[in-house]
């Protein structure tokens, strides 16, 4: 299966868009191949400042006035023509944004808001703000004000976007229309130690924290404490993932314990711990397809599929790798690896579509993804990268 791609890379950026043209933006619409080796057309910069590229199928004609071009990962290509001089992969045309304006370094999680996707950058202690549509920057937060700290997991409360801080023991909450600081949480209440991940459930945050093997349940209306989940009946141990099934009830992925435990919104009470059966040896990533929820263990290198209705065992898929992070994109599951695949599963099936290949697509350590404008977002943790990939 051929997919459409951009990459937001070390150097700059390339913007995937539907088609036709926009001024200071790079149009890409079309495949790559097998080798992934990228073919197209290139349109030079108009009286606006716009370039065009346009990609398709090798051997195809190119419109009159524009040039056959076609390039990999590490350049020009031989096959489908030359390489503009003012075209490089990775690089893009002059007047697209370039990485220092993204200041991705160790990029760990991907959000949507809906609007906006928001990556956090753990070696930087930044926050990255992007339009999905066009590529475009929004802008960047940093500063000591929003107590940024190995920024890592993240979640939208319909105004708000929170963040978690691993190595602050705390969390940051941001205004997503202006990105001004909203309040930093911390402090002996909260029972913050090691913060990894963040699930909504429409009106409280859930907090796993795997330096204190607990996870801290928070008002998000109060930003008050409600409770602190540590009892030994929950086996939380290491506790990572965490996901909302939609009917009362989070999950929660315990990556030194092999187990994952189910807890009752309304009142934190323990429903059921999986272990077992499941096989899990270190669950990590989970996510919900509107009906199941799906597990990434990187310790099994599997992919379990729960039904939350009764807890039973659909399914383990090979995850092509030891895989960290899951993501639903309204038809399969995309699930990201240490070793740099991705690979994409039929939710209905459970059947492996496609895994993309590490070097036709630059991976190193694939690591967070979200679903927004019908594209997968995929953030890489060693290359400073996220990378879009067309979506059902």
């Amino acid at each position: 299966m051929k997919r459409n791609r951009i990459v937001i890379a070390a150097a700059a950026a390339l913007a995937v868009m539907s088609g036709g043209t926009a001024a200071g933006a790079a149009v890409l619409a079309g495949p790559i191949d097998s080798a992934g080796v990228i073919h197209g057309c290139y349109s030079r910069a108009t009286a606006t400042g716009s370039h065009a590229v346009v990609l398709q199928d090798a051997g195809r004609t190119c419109p009159r006035g524009s040039t056959p071009i076609s390039w990999n990962r590490s350049g020009p290509s031989a096959a489908g023509g030359l390489l503009p001089t003012q075209l490089l992969f990775g690089v893009g045309v002059p007047d697209v944004l370039s990485a220092a304006q993204y200041h991705f370094a160790g990029p760990a999680e991907v959000a949507f808001d809906g609007s906006h996707l928001w990556i956090t950058n753990s070696s930087a202690n930044t926050v990255t703000e992007m339009n999905p549509s066009d590529g475009s920057v929004v802008r960047v937060l940093s500063g000591g004000s929003y107590g940024f700290n190995d920024p890592q997991g993240m979640a939208f409360d319909g105004r708000h976007l929170w963040i978690v801080n691993e190595s602050g023991d705390s969390i940051t909450e941001v205004n997503t229309f202006d990105g001004s600081l909203a309040h930093v949480l911390s402090g002996g209440s909260y029972g913050f130690n090691a913060p990894v991940r963040i699930a909504f459930d429409g009106k409280d945050m859930w907090v796993t924290n795997s330096g204190g093997s607990s996870v801290t349940e928070v008002n998000a209306a109060t930003r008050s404490a409600v409770q602190v989940l540590s009892a030994s009946g929950y086996r939380f141990a290491k506790p990572f993932g965490i996901a909302f099934d939609g009917v009362g009830h989070v999950w929660i992925t315990n990556n030194a314990g092999g187990s994952v435990t189910e807890v009752n919104t309304s009142d934190g009470s323990l429903v059921r711990v999986f272990n077992g059966l499941f096989e899990f040896v270190g669950p990590a990533g989970i996510a919900f397809d509107g009906q199941h929820l799906w597990v990434a263990d990187n310790g099994s290198g599997l992919v379990t599929e729960i039904n939350v209705t009764d807890g039973s065992l659909v399914r383990a898929v090979n995850a092509n790798g030891n895989p960290q992070d899951v993501a639903f994109d309204g038809v399969h599951v995309w699930v990201t690896t240490f070793q740099g695949t991705v690979t994409e599963i039929d939710a209905a099936t459970g059947a492996a579509v496609n895994t993309l290949n590490p070097a036709a697509y630059g991976f190193k350590d694939t690591a967070g993804i979200a679903f927004a404008n019908n594209h997968l977002w995929i953030a890489d943790f060693k290359a400073n990268t996220l990378t879009a990939i067309q979506g059902p």
